[in-house]
């Protein structure tokens, strides 16, 4: 397995032996000649210290850590000049988004098996004027590395017996050695190499380097060998209770095999079995006396939220190999007022035996962007919502498609009139699928009526495969006499009816999105995409006669959509959907090739996010789950910038799961965003050039027993929304709200 994974650095001070015996705790940067001694301030971690390898022949002097030779300032970063500042005892740290990956970037930082580092980021939004970027680990420092390897065997799950060889008994930095293991009792089977897996130790299991998840192959039922990678670089380890940097210096180490046979727990014991090997290794260059250790660099010192940071460096192997474990990146909101250093160290809790190490801070300066209130008025034009679509305006007039709790319901003003489904769940049936368990009529969660033939309504509907769920599948279907009777939209070639995503138009046609579960995408290839092509089929009257194709560009405005989609479940994980763009005609007409737009490509649906069109060229998205909310495009989606909008009244945070961020056409900027204490969902209203919301008072109700408020939505001219009104009843009875924007006021 190679050796990458995620990172996080902390630096602090050194422990050299003279050769007179003493030692001193002072940070290198204090003892450089020329240098004035500081004092290190009580709290800070005093150092890395190095464990010597065992019968090294090195002198032990010569093998010392020195933590952070290229430190200045008593190895703290900031303005070591200004009288204003102080030195924090401990670096802040702060998980990243996923909405803050970088394009074509599956993680925000790797390591590679030299120690190196690389990764990106996007500048969060944190309200800060500037930023501290470090990675962090988490160390266990209840266990020490073995007083001296051994060829003694060990047991397997506290029974058969098993000795452990190396195929090489010395071994030369990042070389690939067999190891070969024999157990006593003859296993029943042999398993095969796909399915059996272990974990290889170097150095110790415990406080040394793993390799998890390694390949072991079974010869005979009493012999397997894997594949030992040994170490290139220097590596984090621990001894008695302090964090530690074990350079890459030659001696004999210890090399053990784990969860052979895995049982639950078993990574928390000793090895199985361990051998020893000797490494011939050179003069290291890292981590001995007067070379660095540790270093993280930045690819500017100053950026706008949004930006994209480049990150570099090198730091010591994490002690276990391999994603998702090891190094994290952090991005946390910085003081002014305060310096960092190098390193910290601090327990996660008490008595749980393991530190939270931070390395290598360094200052980000955040420069302002463009915010709404230097925007002006923004034209709109038209707007798409991402995921399910329960409230749809029919075409230019003021009728309503609902999905209600009770039914498919067309509404216009005061007129409600209910659409029959009986026929649903026959079709249903009748396409292989199945009703969703405990349901007799099912009710549909998205719905879009034909532009010319109000009569023909396309909607999805709940549906399972096989018999149980999850996952939950939708079902596509459509009718062209006004529900009367129902069929299933016809399926794409080597697609399922369970493949089915959603509806959407473009001019006349009306499009069935299908999602492919067989592509294998990546960035900038959208999710669920053959390559780029979305397939669909398409009917350009009312659902008559309908053709296979790919997805197509909306009729008016840039050529930018949301793709398809599979359901997910918003409880856990949510549900991915990708925003594309079409940067040139294709040389085929009649395909149609996307690509995901290159800031946050992909987006959970769970969340409402609104796609508006303001000119030939111009585009908002707004994304309320999003460290970057509002973002705007001049050149029809091929790049994006962050637009800053005031922080919500009395919130301090961003819109949270339910909550939604709607442009409205009148230029206004609407928040529906849940009190913290949960007690009532309350709207917010941004006008143009405005700097902070407003309440518009009594919109949703004042209490929890109001209801729950959903799919807020716009139309030319109304804001609309579907409310469930709880008033103690098994079935509380749902409402849609239509309200003229022109009410919608402080």
């Amino acid at each position: 397995m190679p050796w990458s994974r995620s990172v996080s650095m902390k630096s602090g001070t050194f422990t050299e032996s003279s050769s007179k015996g003493r030692s001193s705790a002072l940070p290198w940067s204090c003892r450089r000649r020329n240098r004035s001694p500081c004092v290190i301030p009580r709290g800070l971690i005093k150092g890395l210290v190095v464990n010597p390898p065992h019968h090294a022949s090195l002198q032990r002097a010569a093998i010392l850590l020195v933590a952070a030779l290229t430190l200045s300032g008593c190895g703290v970063v900031g303005n070591a000049t200004s009288p204003k500042t102080s030195l924090a005892t401990t670096i802040p740290t702060s998980s990243l988004s996923p909405t803050s990956l970088c394009p074509s970037r599956s993680d925000f930082l790797t390591q590679g098996a030299n120690g190196d580092l690389g990764g990106c980021f996007r500048i969060p939004d944190l309200r800060s004027k500037s930023l501290v970027v470090s990675v962090q680990t988490v160390v266990n420092h209840g266990s020490n590395s073995s007083e001296s390897p051994t060829w003694a065997t060990g047991t397997i799950d506290g029974a058969d017996r098993l000795t452990l060889v190396s195929q090489k008994p010395e071994v030369k930095p990042g070389e690939r050695v067999d190891v070969i293991g024999r157990i006593a009792s003859p296993l029943t089977n042999i398993p095969s190499s796909e399915s059996s897996y272990a974990t290889l130790c170097w150095d110790g299991c415990q406080s040394g380097l793993q390799e998890q998840g390694v390949p072991v192959h079974w010869s005979t039922r009493t012999t397997f060998h894997a594949v030992l990678t040994v170490p290139s670089t220097a590596w984090l380890t621990t001894r008695n209770g302090k964090v530690m940097v074990h350079p890459l210096v030659a001696g004999t180490y210890s090399v053990g095999v784990q969860c052979l046979l895995a049982t639950s727990g078993c990574a928390l014991g000793p090895a199985d079995a361990i051998t020893s090997v000797h490494l011939n290794a050179p003069t290291p260059s890292r981590c001995v006396a007067h070379r660095s250790c540790l270093s993280l660099r930045l690819s500017t010192s100053r950026g706008a939220v949004g930006d994209v940071v480049e990150v570099s460096g090198w730091a010591p192997l994490e002690t276990i190999i391999g994603q998702p474990f090891g190094y994290d990146l952090s991005v946390a909101s910085a003081s002014g007022t305060k310096r960092y250093p190098e390193l910290s160290v601090t327990s996660t809790a008490k008595g749980s035996g393991y530190d939270d190490v931070v390395l290598s801070p360094r200052v980000l300066k955040v420069v302002p962007e463009r915010t709404w209130s230097a925007l002006g008025r923004i034209t709109y034009r038209s707007s798409a919502w991402s995921g399910l679509s329960p409230i749809t305006p029919v075409g230019n007039s003021s009728t309503i498609a609902w999905c209600s709790p009770s039914g498919l319901v067309m509404a216009n003003g005061r007129r409600i009139s209910h659409v029959p489904n009986s026929g649903v769940a026959a079709a249903i049936r009748g396409a292989g699928l199945g009703v969703l368990p405990g349901i007799s009529t099912p009710t549909c969660s998205t719905v879009l009526v034909d532009p010319l033939n109000h009569r023909s309504i396309f909607a999805g509907f709940g549906a399972e495969v096989g018999g149980s769920i999850p996952p939950e599948y939708l079902a596509g279907m459509y009718t062209t006499d006004g529900g009367s009777s129902w069929k299933l939209v016809p399926t794409p070639s080597g697609l399922s009816p369970q493949d089915f995503s959603l509806f959407t138009t473009s001019g006349h046609r009306v499009e069935a999105v299908f999602f492919d579960p067989t592509s294998q995408s990546t960035s900038p290839i959208p999710l669920g995409s053959d390559q780029g092509l979305v397939s669909t089929e398409e009917t350009v009257n009312g659902g008559l006669t309908w053709t296979s194709s790919t997805l197509s560009c909306p009729s008016h405005g840039p050529c930018v959509s949301f793709g398809p989609f599979l359901l997910g479940n918003c409880a856990m994980n949510g549900t991915d959907q990708a925003l594309m763009f079409q940067s040139a005609p294709s040389a085929n007409k009649t395909k149609h090739q996307w690509l995901e737009i290159a800031f946050e490509g992909t987006f959970n649906n769970c969340f409402t996010q609104q796609l508006v069109v303001t000119s030939a060229n111009g585009l908002l998205l707004l994304d309320p789950s999003s460290k970057y909310e509002f973002l705007q495009s001049d050149d029809a989606g091929r790049t994006w910038s962050n637009r800053s909008i005031p922080a919500f009244p009395g919130q301090g945070v961003q819109p949270t799961f339910g909550d939604d961020l709607v442009f409205a056409p009148d230029g206004d900027l609407l928040a529906m965003v849940t009190s913290p204490t949960g007690a009532k969902q309350e709207l917010f209203l941004l006008a143009p050039h405005q700097s902070s919301w407003c309440e518009v008072p009594k919109v949703f109700g004042t209490t929890t027993s109001s209801g729950t408020v959903e799919s807020l939505r716009v139309t030319g001219s109304s804001l609309i929304w579907d409310q469930t009104r709880y008033n103690g009843s098994a079935t509380p009875p749902s409402e849609l709200d239509v309200v003229p924007l022109t009410k919608i006021t402080c």
